[in-house]
């Protein structure tokens, strides 16, 4: 069996804040926050093996 899979995301969680000083007459613009930026990508691979050499012997191996 064989799988992919991808997971995008982009969040914005930051604030922006306007601040004006007494007697000034220009505004200050401060921005906080995080930026989040996310792509994971993901490939999987599985195998399972079974043999049964009789009624009572099993093997079995497999990989991931």
């Amino acid at each position: 069996m064989v799988s992919y899979s991808n997971f995008f995301s982009h969040r914005d969680l930051s604030n922006s804040t306007s601040i004006r000083r007494t007697g000034s007459t220009e505004n200050q613009n401060v921005k906080s926050g995080t930026l989040e930026d996310n792509n994971l990508t993901d490939f999987t691979a599985k195998s399972d093996i079974e043999f049964k050499a009789s009624e009572h012997h099993f093997f079995g191996a497999g990989f991931r």
